[in-house]
C-alpha cells in the first residue's frame, strides 16, 4: 500500500483530518499579509523607540539578544512547531520573526542607547579591578589574552547580567519536553518581563509592539508538531505492507499511546479484540498472541511506541523522535542550547570571577559546579529530544 493510501485510511481511522485548522498555508492565504504586516509594524516600532535613539537608530544592546531570540524562534517554530509547518510562507514569517524578537528582548533588558554608557555592573567592576591590580603583578598581558580569546557573543554576558539570568531560565526551561510545560514558563517570563519594562521605562511605541507583535503570533499560531507525528508514524508503519485491520488496531493503540502518553497491555488487548472479533471469534490466548504480535510490530518494527516501566507496570509510550520534523531546522534549537551551555559551563569555570570567591572554603566552587551541572542537564536533556 502506497504511503497516502495508507494516511487517509489512517485518518478515517482517527475520525480527524492530517492538517490542523488555523496558521499560514500559502502566500494567497490573506492571514499572511496580516501577520507580516504585524511584524514589520512591531520593528518598525521598536526602531523608531527613544529607547534606540530617538530619530537615529542606534543598538548598543549587544549580540546576546540576537542570540536569545534566535534560539527562542527555532525552539517554538522549528522544534515544537506551534507556528505552522517549516516550509513556504510560514518559513519566511518565521525567519522574519527574529528581528522584532531580538529589538523587542533588547527593548525589555537592556541599555538605553541615547544615554551615555551605564556605570558598570557589579561584575565588570569586579573584572576590572582585577585587570588593574594584574598590571601590577605583571599578569595582566595574561589575561588580557584570556579575554580576547572568549567570542564578543560571551563578554557581553557580563556587561548585562540580566540577558545572562535570563539566557539561563530560558535554557533551563526549554530543557522540559512537556510543550505545556515550556510554553507556560515561557508566558508567565515573558509577561512579568513585560510589565517591568512598561512600568520602569515605557513608550507608546513599545505598548503598540507588543500589541502587534502578540497579534501576529496570534494568527501564525498552529500547533502542527501532533500532525508531524502522525505523518512519521504512519510513514513508519508503511514500509511493509500491512493488512486493513492490522494497521486499524496498530494505529488506534498508537493513537491512543499519543492521546494518554501511555498505553498499557490491557488497553491493547482491548482494541486488538474490538477489531479482530468483529470479523472472527478468535478466543482470549488468539487475542493476546494477535496484541503481542502486533505490539512486536511497533516497538521493533517500526519504531513508533518504546517499551517503559513503573511500580504500575510496563506500559507503551511514543517515540519521543516522532515529534522531529524532517527538516533540519528543527535541529539548530537543540544543537544552539548545547552549544551555549558548554561554552557556558567552560568559560564560567575558566574565569577568575565568581559569584563566590573560590577561597571560601567548602563553598568557594558551588557557583561553577551549579553552573556545570546546569549544562550538563540541558546537554542530556538536548540528545534525548534529537
Amino acid at each position: 500500500m502506497k504511503f497516502e493510501q495508507i494516511s487517509n485510511q489512517a485518518c478515517k481511522i482517527l475520525d480527524q483530518p492530517v492538517e490542523l485548522l488555523g496558521g499560514i498555508h500559502s502566500f494567497k492565504t490573506p492571514r499572511f499579509y496580516m501577520v507580516l504586516m504585524a511584524y514589520l509594524f512591531a520593528t518598525m516600532f521598536l526602531i523608531s523607540d527613544p529607547f534606540f535613539g530617538g530619530s537615529v537608530f542606534y543598538y548598543r544592546q549587544g549580540s546576546l539578544t540576537i542570540f536569545l531570540a534566535i534560539i527562542l524562534v527555532s525552539t517554538f517554530a522549528w522544534e515544537m512547531m506551534i507556528l505552522g509547518p517549516v516550509s513556504g510562507a510560514n518559513f519566511l514569517l518565521q525567519v522574519l520573526l527574529i528581528v522584532p524578537s531580538s529589538l523587542l528582548i533588547a527593548r525589555m533588558l537592556g541599555a538605553p542607547s541615547e544615554i551615555p554608557p551605564p556605570d558598570p555592573s557589579v561584575l565588570q567592576g569586579i573584572w576590572d579591578s582585577v585587570k588593574q591590580f594584574s598590571r601590577y603583578v605583571g599578569l595582566y598581558e595574561i589575561i588580557n589574552s584570556i579575554l580576547e580569546m572568549i567570542p564578543a557573543i560571551f563578554r557581553d554576558m557580563f556587561r548585562n547580567p540580566k540577558v545572562l539570568i535570563l539566557i539561563i531560565i530560558v535554557l533551563f526551561t526549554l530543557c522540559f519536553k512537556s510543550v505545556k510545560v515550556r510554553c507556560t514558563i515561557m508566558g508567565i517570563l515573558f509577561v512579568l518581563i513585560a510589565l517591568t519594562a512598561i512600568s520602569e521605562n515605557c513608550s507608546w511605541q513599545l505598548v503598540l509592539a507588543l500589541i502587534t507583535m502578540s497579534a501576529g503570533l496570534w494568527m501564525e499560531y498552529c500547533p502542527y508538531q501532533k500532525v508531524v507525528v502522525y505523518k512519521n508514524a504512519i510513514r513508519a508503519m508503511s514500509i511493509r505492507p500491512q493488512d486493513y485491520v492490522a494497521m486499524r488496531a496498530m494505529v488506534r493503540i498508537f493513537n491512543h499511546g499519543l492521546e494518554e502518553k501511555k498505553v498499557g497491555e490491557e488497553t491493547v488487548r482491548e482494541i486488538t479484540k474490538s477489531e479482530y472479533t468483529a470479523l472472527h471469534p478468535y478466543n482470549a490466548n488468539e487475542i493476546r498472541l494477535i496484541s503481542a504480535e502486533l505490539t512486536k510490530k511497533l516497538i521493533y518494527e517500526f519504531n513508533v511506541l518504546e517499551l517503559r516501566g513503573d511500580k504500575n507496570g510496563l506500559f507503551l509510550e511514543p517515540n519521543p523522535k516522532l515529534q522531529t520534523g524532517s527538516h533540519f531546522l528543527g535541529y539548530i534549537s537543540v544543537g544552539s542550547r548545547m552549544f551555549f551551555a558548554v561554552a557556558l559551563a567552560v568559560i564560567w569555570s575558566l574565569m577568575p570571577i565568581d559569584l563566590i570567591p573560590d577561597a571560601i572554603p567548602c563553598i568557594g566552587f558551588l557557583d561553577d559546579m551549579v553552573v556545570t551541572t546546569l549544562a550538563f542537564f540541558i546537554c542530556r536533556n538536548s540528545v534525548e529530544m534529537c
